[in-house]
C-alpha cells in the first residue's frame, strides 16, 4: 500500500503541478509537447519511489507514464466527462500495472474495496450526498419556479446553490455548525450588491438559499436516523 500511495502522489505531481498550463494545451497540437509530459510524469514518478527501484519497476513506471498518452484524444473533444474518465484510467493503472508485476496484492485491495463497497456507512452517506445535492436542486429548480416568474432551472444559482449544500453537509456531518454560519455570512457579504439593485434579488437569495439550507438539515436529520 506505500507504494500505491507513493504512485498516486507522483501521479499527482506529474501530472498537476509539474504540468504547467502551456504544456497542457501545446501537447494536444504538437506530439513532442505530449511525450515531454509522458517524461515529466515518469520523472515524478521514479523520484517517489526510488527505494523501490529495480529494472522491473522502471519498466512498470515506464508503462503507467506512456499510458498518458491517452491525452492527446483530448484534441478531438475536450470536456469535463472526458476529464473524470482519463483520470480514471490513470488511477487504475497505478493499481493494475503494479499489480501485474507482483508490486501489489491485488487480492488485498480487493478485500478492502469489498469491506468499503458492503458498509453500511457507506450507502447513507452516498443517498444523504446525492438526496442533498442533486434531488434538492431539482426540488428547490421546481419550486422556485412555481413562485419566480423568471426563474431559470439551470441558472449558475442552481450550481452554486449544489456546491454549498455539498460543503454544508460535510460540514454538518463533522459538527462543525459554526463554519456554516461563516458560509452564510460570508455568501451573504458577497451577494449584498445584488440583493441592494433590488428588493425582489434578496427575496430570491434569502428563498433560495433557506431551502438549500433547509433540505441539508433534513437530510442530516434522516442520516443521524440511520445511526
Amino acid at each position: 500500500m506505500d507504494l500505491l500511495l507513493r504512485l498516486f502522489v507522483g501521479h499527482l505531481i506529474g501530472d498537476f503541478i509539474l504540468q504547467t498550463n502551456n504544456i497542457a494545451e501545446l501537447k494536444l497540437k504538437n506530439i513532442k509537447y505530449l511525450f515531454a509530459h509522458v517524461v515529466i510524469v515518469f520523472l515524478s514518478l521514479l523520484i517517489c519511489t526510488l527505494d523501490y527501484l529495480s529494472f522491473n519497476l522502471i519498466f512498470v513506471l515506464a508503462i503507467i507514464s506512456l499510458i498518458h498518452l491517452i491525452d492527446y484524444l483530448k484534441k478531438f473533444t475536450d470536456n469535463f466527462l472526458l476529464f473524470i474518465i482519463d483520470q480514471t484510467i490513470h488511477v487504475v493503472s497505478l493499481i493494475l500495472v503494479p499489480a501485474i508485476f507482483g508490486y501489489i496484492d491485488i487480492y488485498l485491495i480487493n478485500k478492502y474495496l469489498l469491506a468499503f463497497y458492503t458498509n453500511i456507512n457507506l450507502w447513507v452517506y452516498a443517498a444523504g450526498y446525492i438526496f442533498g445535492i442533486f434531488a434538492a436542486k431539482v426540488m428547490i429548480d421546481n419550486l422556485l419556479k412555481n413562485i419566480i416568474k423568471d426563474y431559470e432551472a439551470n441558472s449558475i444559482s442552481g450550481y452554486i446553490g449544489m456546491i454549498e449544500r455539498l460543503i454544508v453537509i460535510t460540514l454538518a456531518l463533522l459538527n462543525e455548525y459554526t463554519a456554516i454560519g461563516i458560509i452564510f455570512a460570508i455568501k451573504g457579504v458577497a451577494r449584498s450588491k445584488f440583493i441592494d439593485n433590488d428588493v425582489k434579488n434578496g427575496e430570491y437569495y434569502f428563498l433560495g438559499t433557506g431551502l438549500s439550507f433547509f433540505s441539508c438539515y433534513f437530510n442530516r436529520a434522516g442520516n443521524k436516523k440511520n445511526y
